[in-house]
């Protein structure tokens, strides 16, 4: 049997702004095995967390670090949240916004000693097959947003040499686990826990 893990998505991000100090710690102080955060990059090559591209009418690769930071203050570098992320235990889900972001990230990963509590996860997958090819020891994650079949699912994660797959399938139906079910559960199969049915995160192994 697999246990489920718990994933805060952009940290406690129901009762906290997301992707702030303030919601990793509550994630961690709830008890979350891993946190969900965003990477992109500033026009100047500074990793930070954001979700967004971009700020009112401009990208954040366009952006200077400190032009966001002055638009935006207290926004997390991606180097400072690993490093916290290093002096405890909590596992990082790492969606990288931008493709041209992903070399940077995964050195960083690569480098990091808490990497196997990391995982690299984005749409993009030729960006992720290029980080497995330069950094095999970095953990990926395929994201995605077409309901596939088991077997088609397998199929894109072996081409592209990922580790896992992410699921984004909560705004496909009313419930998305019972896609899953469909998807990957022998008939009969009973799922328990409706915790967390809309975000449906998590790395399956292909």
């Amino acid at each position: 049997m697999i246990n489920p893990r718990v994933i805060a998505h952009r940290g406690s991000s129901a009762a906290h702004l997301d992707n702030s100090w303030a919601a990793f710690h509550a994630a961690v102080a709830e008890g979350a095995d891993a946190l969900e955060c965003d990477v992109q990059s500033t026009l100047d090559g500074i990793l930070v967390i954001r979700h967004d591209l971009a700020l009112q009418d401009r990208l954040v690769c366009e952006l200077t670090s400190s032009a966001l930071e002055t638009a935006e203050p207290g926004t997390i570098e991606f180097v400072d949240l690993l490093g916290w992320a290093e002096s405890g235990t909590i596992g990082l889900l790492v969606e990288v916004k931008d493709p041209d972001a992903m070399q940077a990230v995964a050195v960083l990963v690569a480098a990091s000693p808490a990497r196997g509590r990391i995982v690299v996860g984005s749409f993009h997958a030729p960006a992720l097959a290029a980080v497995k090819a330069t950094l095999p020891a970095v953990q990926t994650s395929l994201m995605i947003g077409s309901v596939m079949a088991a077997g088609e699912i397998a199929s894109v994660a072996t081409a592209y040499r990922v580790d896992g797959v992410h699921l984004c399938w909560e705004s496909r139906a009313p419930r998305p686990l019972n896609m899953l079910r469909r998807a990957f559960l022998p008939a009969g199969t009973r799922i328990e826990s409706r915790a967390h049915e809309r975000s449906m995160t998590g790395a399956i192994p292909p």
